[in-house]
């Protein structure tokens, strides 16, 4: 069986749930002060839920739907949720800490194309400096010739 989609269709999307999954873990471990000495299975049945997925997320305009379900099966198995989650709690999770990501995202990428822009202007600047320095020179060298400096000092 072929899969629906291609990584590289939902790479952005797979790398936004492996970072929710991954603040989850480091919120539950904060939480039970790592006492826990279980042994995780790191994809839950994240595999599973992939060979699942029978539509293109990208293509059907179903992304989030997407992402909801791989952050979810990240923390189920065969028997359910694991670690005392439940779908709720993974959903406000979800809720409430991916704004916040997609905002540093969004601010990283703002930050990016502002240096961008920046390094930009400041070529530009720098050679339009070195151009009017080098045309000053001559300018003032000009104006020298052309001008009585006698007539200047009595100003």
């Amino acid at each position: 069986s072929k899969p629906a989609f291609t990584f590289v269709e939902v790479q952005s999307i797979l790398d936004e749930a492996a970072e929710l999954a991954t603040r989850l873990r480091i919120e539950l471990d904060s939480n039970n002060g790592k006492k826990r000495k279980e042994q995780r299975i790191l994809e839950g049945s994240a595999r599973e839920f992939l060979w699942s997925v029978h539509h293109n997320p990208v293509k059907t305009k179903r992304e989030e739907e997407f992402l909801y379900g791989v952050v979810h099966a990240t923390f189920c198995d065969q028997s359910g949720y694991v670690e005392g989650l439940d779908k709720d709690q993974v959903d406000a999770f979800i809720q409430r800490v991916l704004p916040q990501l997609r905002s540093y995202e969004h601010g990283i990428a703002e930050g990016v194309e502002f240096g961008k822009k920046f390094l930009s202007l400041w070529h530009e600047t720098d050679s339009l400096v070195q151009s009017l320095s080098h045309s000053s020179k001559e300018a003032w060298g000009q104006l020298a010739e052309e001008v009585d400096l006698e007539k200047i000092q009595t100003l």
